[in-house]
């Protein structure tokens, strides 16, 4: 009978300690609740257990603990939708977070560069808007960074040349602007490079040619120009290389050789296209906010991008502008302060025609539309 009852009291004693163990910190939980609550948890595909009774969260599907603690979230292809909550950050212990494949929208929330153990991001192919917030650059335990097939714009920020550990970055079709960072180059770990389909522009900086782990390095896609860096000789665990459809060449003999040994896409006769060069200046409907978002506008000299918020009555007000350190459209908006007049030689609106716009400062940084004139681009 003893043996029984102290059978019974240490069964109930273990089980007691594994929904101890199964519980997470209060935070944690909080956190989870929130992704699932700003991201139609009711309708996703998969949904089980979440919202469960505290001490569950472990069996939650897509969450995987380790210690008591979230190691790992995986809801990758389950139909998520809406913005990526900023109480991401109170999962200070997690390693992998893959929210990929879904219609998550919105900014990355600088929220994410807290996550100081994460080893794995993967964001791709959702609906994601607005800059790669230079804050990831302070995950120095990443190994891989997936944003690609997003409406992501701006500069490849130079931090993430910090990335010591990253092995893989894929950030191609998006809508990034501006030169390769030759902070890349840094990257002494990184296996695959992925930028294709973006608008970024100038030559392809030779520091890449430090990036001896290198095996695939994709550069299509994009307003590249100017000779490809003879150093790439260097790269000899290449195999796997595209620069098609950008207007960079290969002038050195023995480069040309050597891609010629490996699986290479290489442009030959390039000739840039206005229209294609121009086809990124503005955009109307912002991530869907009714904004209108001008990449570049010199304004005496200066260079800035702008965000207006529509108000009614083709009248837009000025919510925000930063002025740019470098030049990236051949021909971007303009507007004279003589005049009061901005002009936009081409604003893209989703659904609609592409367009000349001009605008007239009305005062109070309000600007109302005179004149939208359909264009044609190819």
């Amino acid at each position: 009978m003893k043996k029984k009852l102290f059978s019974a009291f240490i069964s109930l004693f273990l089980v007691s300690n594994a929904q101890q163990a199964a519980a997470v910190p209060a935070l944690e939980r909080a956190a989870l609740l929130s992704i699932y609550h700003n991201t139609g948890g009711d309708q996703w595909v998969n949904n089980t257990n979440w919202s469960g009774a505290i001490g569950t969260e472990c069996e939650w599907y897509g969450v995987h603990c380790v210690g008591g603690h979230v190691f790992r979230v995986d809801l990758k292809n389950n139909g998520l939708v809406g913005k990526i909550p900023p109480a991401i950050y109170q999962l200070p212990r997690i390693k992998t977070l893959n929210l990929s494949s879904n219609k998550l929208n919105g900014l990355l929330p600088i929220q994410l560069g807290q996550l100081s153990q994460l080893s794995l991001l993967e964001l791709n192919n959702n609906e994601l808007s607005g800059a790669i917030p230079p804050i990831l650059g302070e995950l120095s335990e990443l190994k891989r960074l997936s944003l690609n097939n997003n409406n992501l714009n701006g500069t490849i920020p130079r931090s993430l040349g910090q990335l010591s550990q990253l092995t893989s970055l894929s950030l191609s079709n998006n809508n990034l602007t501006g030169n390769i960072p030759t902070e890349l180059g840094a990257l002494s770990a990184l296996k695959g490079l992925w930028i294709s389909s973006n608008w970024l522009r100038g030559s392809v900086p030779s520091e890449l040619a430090q990036l001896s782990q290198l095996t695939v390095l994709s550069l299509g896609q994009n307003l590249l120009d100017g000779s490809l860096p003879s150093e790439f000789l260097q790269l000899t665990n290449l195999s796997s290389f595209s620069s098609i459809s950008t207007c960079t060449t290969v002038d050195d003999l023995e480069l040309t050789t050597f891609f010629r040994t490996i699986r290479a896409n290489i442009a030959e006769n390039c000739s840039e296209d206005k229209t294609l060069l121009i086809s990124s200046v503005a955009r109307y409907d912002f991530a869907g906010e009714q904004m209108l978002h001008i990449e570049e506008v010199v304004v005496n000299g200066h260079i800035y991008s702008a965000q207006l918020k529509n108000f009614g009555n083709n009248q837009f007000a000025i919510i925000n502008t930063v002025e740019l350190t470098e030049s990236t459209h051949p021909t971007p908006a303009t507007y004279s302060v003589d005049t009061l007049l901005l002009e936009l030689p081409v604003v893209h609106a989703p659904s609609l025609n592409t367009y000349k716009v001009q605008m007239k400062n009305a005062g109070n940084a309000v600007f109302s539309v005179i004149e939208a004139t359909p264009i044609a681009v190819q």
